[in-house]
């Protein structure tokens, strides 16, 4: 349990904000969702698993990836 715990703040903490460094060094600007995932698999940048129903977002106004979790 640990080993998820550890691997997604390093997705989350370290991954996620040298990619949005990455691409607005390379573009001037900050990327939309849809880049910004587009991104990410480009360069190999595994998240975490999520659980069944669970799906990243990247909030573009925020710039933060996040969990969206299912409806109860």
């Amino acid at each position: 349990m640990s080993y998820f715990a550890a691997r997604e703040k390093i997705a989350f903490n370290i991954v996620v904000p040298q990619a949005l460094r990455d691409f607005n060094a390379l573009n001037g600007r900050d990327p939309t969702e849809k880049e910004f995932f587009e991104w990410l698999k480009e360069y190999n940048v595994s998240l975490p698993t999520l659980p069944m129903g669970h799906r990243y977002i990247f909030d573009a106004q925020k710039k933060e990836l996040q969990v969206e979790h299912p409806p109860k």
